[in-house]
């Protein structure tokens, strides 16, 4: 995407509540400024209207209107067009209003969904390693030209090494200078974001203020996939800059070995996160190495045992759906939070020093002795194709719990594996599908894996909690991507 507008030219437009509705005359140039009306009338007039979510920017000329109408003035639009993907546009078009300040008027309906300062004052973290390393490339082609389209003040750092990011954000004094901190990566950036977050003395205060997003520019995406229903960088750009705030739970993870961690995505044992962070030294294949890894453990009826203590909310499918249809809203953003304070970071779990409360179920031996796949997860969409928790919801102070144990026969795993792209999985009579408030899980095995947000943690017992409403991001219509839960559920 060039980052310098083609510009046309038209004779004049209405301001409308959809957007700029224009019609007359048009035609392209390469970046001379042209005047509007100039030049005899011919077939090309047109009439189509330029909506204001696609409007970056709206300036009022100093030159007068060329027809020397009373209460006319020409008006510069940036704006967005979509012809199979994203270029930048630029039109000089002559509007009759009297409003004051025309173009303020413009840019307060073009982000009128977001409660975020216009221009922006963005923080972007680039993992250059991300994406098979053209997330800076990523980046710099596709979103970052809507960025000087839209007049934003931004920043861009680079990380130069695992836990960077963790590590500038919990250092940075002028942290809350900034409005938004846009991670241009995978997933790995925004669990390092957050945690800085977590770790600074004024955590209250930026957890309250700040926006943490996500551009995709690496191999998960599952941020941008599951708020903002995309993996292409210049589209979540767009809804970055224009898409409402909603605020949404995290997990606080507890460990023996490490302080609390927080978690936006997902955690899982067994047979996920064998496929996954034990199949690292395969990475050569790219995705394909997680395939490999998951069909190996599949053929080999791998088990994984556990003692696991469970805080349920809704315990088996049916209860699920209820809880889902109570708690599903269309926008999430309408909805309001307490402030963010100190005590919303106190954790209500035990201290692992002591055993979990009595109310928690300890999950039967049958499963967890012979315990397959143990997923847990805040969002929906945890890679592309991978609908693998579609009853998620953002705000309802529950994870969603996905458990699956190896007396299943290799074919009816294979077959619930194949199903994670349309979520349907959730529905096989084999799948403990639940939603669940806290959990403590600790392996019976010498060695193994487990991993948060794709990022690998030390492998012993681990308690985990919600954290409601902590974290502010984006969502492009105010809720999750659609998954497809309410047809089937």
């Amino acid at each position: 995407m060039s980052d310098k507008p083609l510009l046309q030219t038209l004779s004049r437009a209405i301001i409308t509540q959809s957007g700029i509705q224009l019609s007359g005359n048009w035609h392209e140039s390469s970046y001379h400024p042209l005047f509007c009306c100039s030049g005899p009338s011919s077939d090309s007039s047109i009439h189509r209207t330029i909506p204001y979510h696609d409007i970056l920017f709206a300036e009022e000329l100093d030159s007068s209107a060329s027809d020397g109408d009373f209460g006319t003035r020409e008006i510069e639009l940036t704006y967005v067009a979509r012809n199979n993907k994203i270029d930048l546009k630029k039109e000089i078009v002559i509007v009759t209003d009297y409003e004051p300040n025309l173009s303020q008027t413009i840019l307060q309906k073009a982000y009128g969904q977001t409660d975020r300062t216009h221009p922006q004052r963005i923080l972007v973290l680039i993992n250059p390693h991300g994406g098979k390393g053209k997330a800076l490339r990523l980046f710099e082609d596709k979103a970052e030209p809507i960025l000087k389209a839209a007049q934003c003040e931004y920043e861009v750092c680079t990380t130069l090494k695992h836990q960077h990011a963790t590590e500038l954000i919990r250092t940075r004094k002028d942290i809350l200078d900034f409005d938004t901190i846009v991670c241009a990566s995978g997933d790995g950036i925004p669990h390092e974001v957050i945690n800085g977050l977590y770790q600074r003395d004024d955590r209250a205060e930026c957890f309250e203020h700040l926006t943490v997003t996500q551009i995709p520019c690496g191999s998960g995406n599952a941020m941008s996939l599951s708020c903002l229903d995309t993996n292409d960088p210049a589209e979540a750009a767009l809804s970055v800059l224009k898409a409402p705030s909603v605020r949404i739970d995290l997990m606080a993870i507890t460990q023996p070995s490490q302080p609390a961690r927080l978690s936006f995505l997902s955690l899982t044992y067994g047979m996920i996160a064998d496929g996954d962070i034990g199949t690292e030294w395969l990475r050569f294949l790219g995705p394909f190495r997680f395939e490999v890894g998951i069909v190996t453990k599949l053929l080999q009826n791998a088990k994984y045992p556990c003692d696991l203590s469970v805080d349920f909310c809704a315990k088996d499918h049916q209860l699920l759906s209820q809880h889902y249809s109570d708690n599903i809203k269309s926008d999430y953003s309408k909805t309001q939070h307490l402030p963010i304070t100190d005590q919303s970071f106190e954790l209500k779990s035990p201290s692992l020093e002591n055993p979990p409360p009595t109310d928690w179920e300890r999950l039967d031996s049958q499963i967890t002795d012979n315990l397959s796949i143990f997923y847990v997860g805040k969002m929906p969409i945890v890679s592309a194709d991978t609908n693998f928790f579609p009853a998620a919801i953002p705000d309802d102070g529950c994870m969603d719990l996905v458990i699956t144990d190896n007396r299943s026969s290799v074919l009816d795993t294979a077959n619930l594996l194949l199903q994670v792209d349309k979520g349907t999985h959730v529905l096989q009579k084999d799948v403990i599908h639940s939603k669940v408030k806290a959990f403590r899980l600790t392996p019976r095995i010498p060695k193994g894996y487990i991993s948060v947000d794709g990022e690998s943690f030390p492998f012993e017992t681990t308690q985990v909690e919600v954290l409601p409403t902590l974290l502010k991001t984006v969502m492009k219509e105010g809720t999750y991507a659609e998954t497809g839960f309410r047809s089937y559920s």
